[in-house]
């Protein structure tokens, strides 16, 4: 935050801004996706809330609770719900705007296919 030159310095000083010149769009213009007090693992009562029709990553340093925040507590919790699965999501408190998914897909790291050179640009 303290070099004003850096794009993500400037970012996280001024988060409501636009860090590339204003050239995304409006986040959240077709709803919110939300997890609340997600508590698995390394998370303590973490809130998560992710703007639906938009590219969204989730970074952090490791150990940080990002797996558990997200192939282990949102994935469960959204395919249980739309798929009617019965995969465990860790502890949380609600989640809502899931009514506007209809589908759910997990990409992880392991290859796609045959080969294991393979991965989701390749696959699709």
């Amino acid at each position: 935050m303290a070099v004003s030159s850096s794009p993500t310095g400037s970012h996280l000083a001024d988060p409501g801004g636009q860090p590339f010149g204003g050239r995304g769009r409006e986040a959240g213009r077709c709803g919110w996706l939300v997890l609340r007090d997600a508590t698995g693992h390394n998370l303590k009562k973490v809130t998560l809330e992710l703007p639906l029709a938009t590219l969204v990553t989730v970074t952090g340093v490791s150990g940080s609770g990002k797996t558990s925040l997200i192939h282990q507590t949102l994935y469960p919790v959204l395919a249980s719900r739309l798929h009617k699965t019965e995969t465990r999501p860790l502890p949380h408190a609600e989640c809502s705007g899931f009514e506007q998914i209809d589908r759910v897909i997990a990409v992880d790291q392991k290859p796609i296919g045959r080969s294991t050179r393979s991965n989701t640009a390749t696959y699709t």
